[in-house]
């Protein structure tokens, strides 16, 4: 009956609490289209601009055919990176820099297909757009849309966060409720994961900057690195304390069981 798997622990607001700059870093993500269901039935179908200032060599732009998409005998279909420094005037981040290009025979593109992954450059102006060449003979709809480098680090986090509960959790005697023999494991008697909030974002925070880093410790976002997985250690033991249990699995917390009250002991 655990709720593990089905929480959302923390979130990319949440870690923006800490550091602003992460929002920009890792939400750019899946929600930020520079086009969405744009119909390439025209010559130069529009996108939106957007401001990539902060998020230079992390950000992944990715290309997907929404609908099949159908090129017209001899007429292409082809997306160009452009950058600009004053969001006013755009130019082609690099001569012949091309994030896709196809000409028709004609032919066809299945719906979903992903067309392409273009990861923003070092080099680019703040802003970024994209040109799009096509023609009227074209048919179909495709989405450009943003996706930054760490969100999959949110899934590491929790997995770590799993095993030092888990681990706390057996060494404070809890693995004899768990029925192994019934695929249970014991993260499954955690009847509030969401309280392990903090502790979430600082373990994410670290592997961003740990990644930002490139392995230097002495670097800013080492230093970061350092700093947030000390975080995490310590709010971790406040948050473990607070937590609720369903030891017999009903779905049920069992708040009043001797078995889940933190004991405390005073030396004399």
């Amino acid at each position: 009956m655990g709720t593990w798997s089905t929480t959302t622990i923390a979130t990319t607001t949440d870690i923006a609490k800490f550091e602003d700059e992460i929002l920009r870093l890792t939400s750019v993500g899946s929600q930020t289209y520079f086009g969405q269901s744009v119909n390439i039935a025209a010559s130069e179908p529009t996108f939106t601009r957007v401001d990539i200032s902060e998020g230079k060599g992390t950000i992944e732009i990715i290309g997907v055919a929404e609908t099949e998409l159908t090129i017209a005998s001899a007429e292409i279909l082809q997306f160009i990176p452009q950058d600009s420094g004053d969001d006013i005037t755009y130019a082609d981040v690099a001569d012949g820099n091309k994030a896709y290009y196809h000409k028709g025979l004609p032919s066809t593109i299945a719906a979903d297909t992903e067309l392409f992954r273009y990861v923003v450059p070092t080099i680019s102006e703040d802003y970024l757009n994209f040109s799009c060449d096509s023609d009227s003979t074209n048919a179909g709809t495709v989405s450009i849309y943003a996706s930054a480098k760490w969100t999959n680090k949110y899934d590491v986090a929790k997995d770590l966060l799993k095993t030092q509960i888990e681990l706390r959790l057996l060494q404070d005697g809890y693995g004899k409720y768990i029925d192994y023999d019934d695929d249970e494991v014991p993260i499954d008697i955690i009847f509030n994961p969401e309280v392990f909030k903090y502790t979430m974002c600082f373990y994410w925070l670290s592997l961003i900057y740990d990644d930002l880093s490139n392995g230097n410790d002495d670097s800013v976002y080492g230093q970061k690195a350092i700093m947030y997985r000390e975080r995490a250690e310590f709010e971790f033991n406040r948050e473990y304390s607070l937590k609720n249990l369903d030891i017999d699995q009903d779905g049920d917390a069992d708040e009043h069981d001797v078995r889940s009250t933190p004991t405390i002991t005073v030396s004399m």
